[in-house]
């Protein structure tokens, strides 16, 4: 799909409860606010990348609380994206600073 991708993840991120989806990360993030982030992909043919993404979801900053967060929105999150990304791996990180759960997927 390409780049175009992006404003349907974000929809898609949307219709999860107490998440908001972004097309890019917002100038000032919050817990629940989510966006994809292009990740490249291997050259598979001629004109061909199999195209990645990595989603971002910011969490609380206590590690007790990113828990409960996680047990409580990661299957909807999947269930949510199922239709646009094969979801290879989910991982804990950060974008700023900022704590996040990672969901690295492909078209």
């Amino acid at each position: 799909m390409g780049m175009e991708i992006r404003a349907d993840i974000a929809a898609a991120l949307s219709t999860v409860a107490d998440i908001t989806g972004h097309p890019y990360r917002p100038s000032a993030p919050r817990v629940g606010d989510a966006w994809p982030k292009w990740t490249g992909g291997p050259h598979v043919a001629p004109g061909v990348v199999e195209t990645g993404w990595a989603v971002y979801v910011l969490l609380p900053s206590d590690e007790q609380a990113q828990d409960t967060w996680i047990t409580g929105h990661l299957d909807v999150l999947l269930e949510a994206l199922a239709p646009l990304l094969w979801v290879e791996s989910v991982e804990a990180g950060a974008s700023l600073d900022s704590p996040a759960l990672i969901l690295n997927g492909k078209e």
